[in-house]
This record gives structure tokens, C-alpha cells and sequence, in this order.
């Protein structure tokens, strides 16, 4: 992690504050009914740091887990046992992608702070830290809370949608990305077009109109991050190790190559005829 925030003293992770590395923890996701458990990998848990692990033994310091759902407002810090690293939402509170940090905080007044292997800046200085104050900034973990849905199986279907604009008789599809679900409408030619050629070669709606639909979707995906379409894209992509730097590469991987596909399956039609 590369942070770099203002402290009042020394904070492991904050930059170079402090020379240790931060330990590499993983968490794990299981939803159960309900009810989903995130749990960190390692345990019992600790920095690998003398001075931070000491306070954390002596009951001066501990483990926060904070869980933020920007898609319910929900924000809460949970109290981590290093013995047993994990905590249990319900699935009412959250929904959809969900960000969680780990800190290390003070949970008592500290006096004469001086942590091993400060930076040399400042020098044979001593700090007072307060109760609630970070001591160290361990990771930022980002998952998807949605028990209905898996991204393992789930394909862009589950979050696109197609609907008739009986308005316009031709032209160019709509996209909009403001609900919950992508929706794309078709004027009535086109959506008639579309259903008859799906009959025929299905994958065909695959590269003239999912194709730019996701490329859009990816590219613009950040700006509406609380929206249930977004979260699963993400979580779709995350699952499939899929970068979204490059929108045009990830929508083919999504789709599996579908101008390939779609292009075959014109060749076999006119084959067939």
C-alpha cells in the first residue's frame, strides 16, 4: 500500500513512517443464509512489529475492521479478536460491493510513544497518543455481498436488460445506466430485427450491441458504483481476474470473444442456406 496521510507521529503503513513492512493478511468471504462472516486468513493476527505487537498483548492496542457499504450507507467499525479474526454481518445491512479496512488503534492514552524503526526524521522523539488514534493502516479489502448471486456463474445477462422503445420506429439503442440494472431500448424495427436474429444466431447480439454496452459500462463503471449493475460488473470481473484498464480488451474477455462467435455464426447460417 502506498499512503500517505498526516500524522502526529509515527504510523506503520503510513508511507515510511515506520521501517517494517506491513504484514500481507487476506480476507475471506462466506455468506451463510442471512448472515455473511469476513474473516481474515491469518491467525491469530499481528503486525510482526515488537513495539505495535506488545501494546496489542498488553490490551493497549487493537485490531478495527471498518465496513463500508456506499450502496446502503452502511458504516461501521468491528473490534477484531486476533484469535479469531472475523465478524458477522447481516446481509440486510449490506448489499453489493463493499469496501473494509483494517487498522491497528489505541485503545488507551499512550505516553512516551516510540515505536521501533522510525524514520530517521524524527530522530529520539517520544509522542502522546490518544485513545481511538491509529497506530497502523494495515489494507484496504474490497468484496461483493450479494447471496443470490455468484460471479463464478453469473454472465452480463445478469445485470443488462433489454426493453422495446415503441416511441421511435428505427434509429440508434439507448443506453442508460442510472437504475439498477443496465437497460438498453431498441426502436420497434430494430427490436423485432433482434429477436428474429436471436432465433438464428443468438450470439450475433453478443458483438453488435453487448459488446459496446460493456465497453461503456466498464469505462464509466467508478462513476456508478452504488448502483446493483456496477457491483456485480465489478465483482464479475474481479472473479475472473480482469482488468478494467483497458475497456475494449475487457468487454471481449466478459464475452468470451464474441465477435468470433458472432461472425461464425453468420458463416454457418449462409452455410446452411
Amino acid at each position: 500500500m502506498d499512503l500517505s496521510f498526516s500524522f502526529p507521529f509515527p504510523v506503520l503503513g503510513n508511507g515510511n513512517d515506520i521501517g517494517h513492512q506491513v504484514p500481507s493478511i487476506e480476507m475471506v468471504r462466506t455468506i451463510n443464509g442471512p448472515t455473511v462472516e469476513l474473516r481474515l486468513e491469518t491467525s491469530p493476527i499481528a503486525t510482526g512489529h515488537a513495539t505495535l505487537d506488545h501494546l496489542v498483548a498488553e490490551g493497549k492496542a487493537g485490531w478495527f475492521l471498518r465496513v463500508h457499504c456506499a450502496r446502503t450507507y452502511f458504516r461501521k467499525e468491528y473490534a477484531i479478536a486476533p484469535a479469531d479474526p472475523a465478524i458477522r454481518i447481516s446481509t440486510d445491512d449490506v448489499e453489493g460491493r463493499t469496501t473494509c479496512e483494517l487498522f491497528l488503534v489505541a485503545l488507551q492514552d499512550i505516553s512516551k510513544y516510540q515505536p521501533a524503526d522510525m524514520h530517521s526524521d524524527y530522530g529520539g522523539a517520544s509522542f502522546h497518543v490518544r485513545q481511538a488514534e491509529v497506530l497502523a493502516i494495515i489494507d484496504t479489502f474490497e468484496t461483493h455481498i450479494e447471496p443470490r448471486f455468484d460471479p463464478m456463474e453469473a454472465d452480463p445477462q445478469s445485470f443488462i436488460r433489454f426493453q422495446v422503445d415503441a416511441s421511435k420506429p428505427n434509429g440508434p439503442f439507448v443506453v442508460d445506466l442510472d437504475g439498477d440494472l443496465i437497460t438498453v431500448s431498441l426502436p420497434r424495427e430494430e427490436w423485432t430485427l433482434v429477436n428474429e436474429m436471436n432465433g438464428r444466431i443468438p450470439d450475433l447480439a453478443h458483438a453488435a450491441i453487448v459488446l459496446p454496452v460493456l465497453m461503456l459500462a466498464i469505462s464509466q463503471k467508478g462513476e456508478y458504483s452504488t448502483t446493483r449493475w456496477a457491483g456485480r460488473l465489478h465483482a464479475l470481473m474481479d472473479a475472473r481476474g480482469i482488468n478494467a484498464q483497458n475497456p475494449v480488451a475487457a468487454a471481449q474477455q466478459l464475452l468470451e470473444n464474441p465477435v468470433q462467435r458472432g461472425y461464425f455464426g453468420v458463416d454457418r447460417a449462409l452455410g446452411e442456406e
